[in-house]
């Protein structure tokens, strides 16, 4: 697909009463990972063959970006959803590899905002989901479930496309914190927004679980019990 053309376009129908029509969003630069690539096509093919599809789903499309500036990116991704009347986003990052029904999860849930806690691939290792501002929530063997959370990372994100129209964007944004020396990354300022509107936020333990960050090799959430876990 055109990284820039067609919104209007590809817009879907409107019908009465229809199910949710999902824009999944990647922004990436030239070229994504194998394991990601190979993750999207078994994910929308096993979608497709849900038998109770059309119960939950309308229609679905997907759409890359890519731009050096990552918060461009990410807000020429939120407007197309917008555009194409999308009434959700699953944001997925290009390096990222995820089991096939992770899209059929999504579209059975009524929250407006779950994502996963996603593990960096560089030291010092950590998860990206906090429970509070600087305090990392950990995901164990034993967790499970959705835990509210204070923000996390949008390597792999469900988000209602409401929750954009409700704020004034950028929705994106590189912040400086003076007292650290050091840049905040671009998706704090979307928590900082939407939590301003009263929105929670969720982690889905379980998904987290099957969510790999690709680098080198898998990163994941139970690979702390290995690596330690670092101070925030």
């Amino acid at each position: 697909m055109s990284k820039r053309k067609g919104a209007k376009r590809r817009g879907f129908r409107m019908r009465p009463d229809p199910g949710k029509r999902v824009a999944i969003l990647v922004p990436s630069d030239d070229q994504v990972k194998t394991e990601f690539a190979t993750s999207l096509v078994n994910m929308i093919q096993h979608t497709y063959h849900e038998p109770a599809l059309k119960s939950v789903m309308e229609a679905c499309v997907v759409q890359f970006f890519g731009s050096s500036i990552l918060p461009f990116s990410r807000e020429q991704l939120a407007k197309f959803a917008i555009a194409s009347n999308a009434t959700h986003t699953l944001w997925i990052d290009s390096d990222m590899r995820f089991p096939k029904d992770m899209l059929l999860r999504f579209l059975r849930r009524d929250e407006l905002i779950v994502g996963i806690n996603a593990m960096s691939r560089r030291e010092p290792y950590r998860c990206t989901a906090q429970t509070a501002p600087g305090e990392p929530l950990v995901t164990t063997a034993d967790s499970s479930g959705l835990e509210k959370v204070h923000r996390m990372g949008f390597g792999v994100m469900w988000v209602a496309t409401s929750v954009f129209k409700e704020m004034q964007n950028p929705w994106f944004d590189f912040n400086y914190v003076e007292s650290k020396e050091c840049w905040q990354g671009e998706d704090f300022a979307f928590f900082e927004r939407a939590r301003a509107l009263g929105h929670p936020f969720y982690v889905d333990h379980d998904l987290s679980k099957e969510v790999f960050h690709m680098g080198s090799f898998g990163y994941n959430p139970m690979m702390m019990n290995e690596l330690g876990t670092p101070a925030p």
